[in-house]
């Protein structure tokens, strides 16, 4: 039986909630048409940073194992943090 498992991954970025929302907004439908085997859905929850003027990003996972042998999929979190934070700097220069 597949095991569903749910991470997190968390950064805060320099762009407006707005601006990196929209780009989700806009964009993310192509990825999961891109990768139907990877994704089946997605969220997007961006809010106002407290004290600087910028966001936070938080990203949440759920991924199923094919089984127990599986690896785990937590290095995944590391990695959508850099893609966050690549497209923050995207976002900057645009």
């Amino acid at each position: 039986m597949a095991q569903i498992t749910k991470f997190e991954a968390q950064a805060e970025i320099k762009s407006s909630a707005d601006k990196f929302y929209g780009f989700f907004k806009n964009s993310m439908n192509s990825f999961v048409q891109m990768f139907p085997q990877i994704l089946k859905s997605f969220e997007v929850q961006v809010t106002k940073a407290p004290d600087n003027g910028g966001s936070i990003v938080k990203w949440t996972f759920e991924c199923e194992k094919a089984n127990a042998n599986a690896p785990d999929a937590k290095p995944y979190a590391d990695l959508s943090i850099k893609v966050i934070k690549a497209i923050d700097s995207y976002l900057a220069r645009t």
